[in-house]
């Protein structure tokens, strides 16, 4: 018999069976709702609060669960069953629909030379005394360089008649559309300057799509979203695991990420006026795994060791391949990875820079779940990637979210005491990452963090002002924290709201700091409130998260740069990608020890540059092949099995400037 479930905020009414699980009934009721451990019952931080119709705790949400948490109806949306009638109130940080998804990047100087072209043609008259065939005179109206190549779709030839006609009937030219020699659209009338293609960078925790004017190379609209695919959890060894679970699993990773991508193409069509089916080609850059789902490749290879996919080259297809909602010849790219866990991502950040065509010494990084690096010397390129875990997009953080409105994204501290702001002025309710350094950066200068990594007891405080000292909290359920915010929006023990800013601009180079964040799966845990502004603290956890994701990015630049025998101050200009990076602040980066110490003007951050290289070999036949020279000639360095990069590693977890005397 079904059960009625009402779910708030926004009072919908669904009906369920008895003995679902919520997280299957929200999923019914369209609820996009973060599982960072893929609903593995595991992590606890997929919190809900039952109002009315609590199920009793599963043994999974009683280990998790504090025994006042389930007495007072909170429960885990992956563990918990439905018994009976329920209204269940979601945490706001889940439901906002407000993100901030990094999609754009500093734009190169490319030469608009695409693969794909359209043609005027003005079609010569055929007469009874010389008969001439459609296809004969479209040939012969296409320029002299393009027409002894030419050959039609089969499509194409359908088409053509009723295409000639309506060109005769009105007295009009026809457009041909050509992928080098091979025409694949035929259309009554002048069509050129309606010339579009899709470049996306398909990411672990977001996706981001361009549209661009073929002919000029212009970007027409911009879109992002958060990737579907964190259902099955948060990082990429998750999903590996998901297929490795059960291979049905992998059809529906595949589905999510088209899905995504359709829903985002379908929207950017929207906003300029254009039929989805007429964009003529696409690219896509993603890393190694994102790129063998999105194919519908299985990617267990990459999950135990030597860590080898099916494959390193690009791969060439047709939108029809796919089932995307572009034209069904349309091209479609996926750049090439360059081995293991370094992916299309970074071969396309490495094309935008022009990193091989550097003089010096050049060293890109590109700081996520899965940290990459890449040391350019005089054309010669070395990478190495690093696991470093979720907690910079705020996964295993107790309050880490999303980057949307109500994410704290800035704190500072005034003399006397912390001050916040949060994306959108909204009321605060979590960290996103560049919140979460900047929360740890602060604490460590106010002497409230040691540089071990350790937080300073309640009792030791005697040297902090009394605000800061108010904030240090410690009990059984959350152990020793820093609170930042009160439930009610106040801040500290005075309850004064201090919320301001806002989101801030992306995607211009810097090389100053600056606030602001992209970033995270995750969910706030609170006691306190689930329906409104919510406490939010760091924890002594937390910094063991941080340190643990910190130290990986450390050692692997360490351990590259020694590889190269290259000094900190050899480096001529040391390059940071990836939305993580954009909305970092240098001064914190670099005295938690997550940035080397350089010469600020030698330090760049370059936004979204896995996009922007997917819009190069969109624009640019040439650089496809560029894309593939430098996958193939990059040489992978493999740090994890060696001895001493876990003596590195282990270093690398201080929370101090990596200095020249580290490396």
């Amino acid at each position: 018999m079904p059960i009625r479930l009402f779910i708030e905020p926004g009072s919908r009414r669904i009906e369920v069976e008895r003995g679902a699980r919520l997280a299957h009934a929200l999923e019914r009721a369209g609820v996009e709702f973060a599982y960072p451990c893929a609903a593995s019952q595991i992590c606890g931080q997929c919190r809900v609060q039952f109002e009315k119709g609590a199920p009793p705790p599963t043994p999974e949400e009683t280990g998790l669960l504090s025994y006042a948490e389930i007495a007072s109806g909170t429960r885990l949306a992956c563990c918990t069953v439905l018994t009976q009638d329920a209204r269940v109130r979601l945490p706001v940080s889940e439901i906002l629909p407000t993100e901030h998804i990094l999609n754009r990047g500093v734009k190169s100087d490319i030469l608009v030379d695409p693969e794909v072209r359209k043609y005027r043609c003005v079609l010569p008259p055929s007469t009874l005394a010389e008969p001439v065939s459609d296809w004969r005179r479209v040939i012969h109206s296409l320029p002299e360089k393009v027409r002894a190549e030419a050959r039609p779709t089969l499509d194409v030839l359908r088409k053509l008649p009723d295409s000639v006609a309506c060109s005769h009937a009105r007295n009009e030219p026809v457009t041909l559309t050509m992928r080098l020699n091979r025409v694949i659209e035929v259309e009554c009338g002048d069509h050129t300057a309606e010339h579009a293609g899709v470049a996306v960078d398909l990411g672990t925790t977001t996706i981001a799509a361009a549209l661009v004017d073929m002919n000029t190379g212009a970007e027409l609209a911009v879109a992002g979203c958060r990737n579907p695919q964190r259902d099955f959890g948060a990082d990429l060894i998750s999903r590996i695991h998901a297929v490795q679970t059960d291979p049905q699993n992998l059809d529906a990773l595949h589905s999510r990420a088209i899905e995504a991508i359709s829903g985002l193409i379908a929207g950017m069509c929207r906003e300029r006026s254009i039929a989805p089916e007429t964009i003529c080609a696409m690219s896509l850059a993603g890393n190694t795994v994102m790129s063998h789902l999105f194919l519908r490749i299985d990617p267990r290879g990459l999950g135990q060791a030597p860590f080898a996919g099916v494959l390193r080259a690009g791969v060439r297809l047709e939108g029809r391949d796919l089932g995307l909602p572009i034209h069904p010849h349309a091209p479609v790219y996926v750049l090439p990875c360059m081995g293991g866990f370094v992916g299309g991502d970074i071969v396309a950040g490495i094309l935008m820079t022009k990193l091989e065509q550097q003089p010096g010494i050049s060293v890109l990084v590109d700081i996520g779940t899965n940290g990459e690096v890449v040391v350019a010397r005089e054309g010669k390129l070395h990478t190495t990637s690093s696991a470093a875990g979720p907690a910079f997009e705020g996964g295993k953080i107790a309050c880490g979210m999303i980057a949307r409105d109500g994410a704290i994204n800035a704190v500072r501290f005034d003399g006397t005491d912390f001050q916040f702001s949060t994306l959108g002025g909204a009321p605060p309710l979590g960290l996103c990452g560049s919140g979460l350094i900047e929360a740890f950066a602060r604490g460590l200068a106010t002497g409230m963090i040691q540089m071990n990594g350790r937080m300073i007891q309640p009792g030791a405080t005697a040297t902090l002002p009394p605000a800061l000292a108010a904030r240090l909290r410690t009990d059984g359920e959350h152990g020793l924290r820093i609170v930042l915010t009160q439930a009610e929006g106040g801040v500290g023990e005075s309850g004064a709201a201090r919320n301001g800013g806002g989101a801030n601009s992306m995607g211009s180079m810097r090389s100053t700091g600056s606030t602001g964040s992209m970033g995270s799966i995750g969910s706030i845990r609170s006691t306190e409130s689930i329906g409104g502004a919510v406490e939010t603290w760091i924890s002594q956890a937390d910094l063991r998260e941080f340190q643990l994701s910190k130290g990986a990015i450390q050692a692997a630049i360490a351990m590259i740069l020694r590889e190269e025998k290259v000094e900190l101050d050899q480096i001529d200009r040391f390059l940071v990608a990836g939305a993580f990076g954009n909305n970092l602040n240098t001064e914190d980066a670099i005295a938690l020890g997550i940035l080397p110490d350089l010469p600020r003007e030698r330090i760049f951050f370059i936004g979204n540059s896995s996009l922007e290289g997917a819009r190069c070999v969109l624009l640019n036949r040439y650089e496809r092949q560029r894309a593939e020279r430098i996958a193939a000639e990059a040489r992978l360095v493999e740090l994890a099995s060696r001895p001493e990069f876990q003596e590195r590693f282990a270093m690398s977890m201080m929370l101090a400037p990596a200095s020249l005397a580290d490396q």
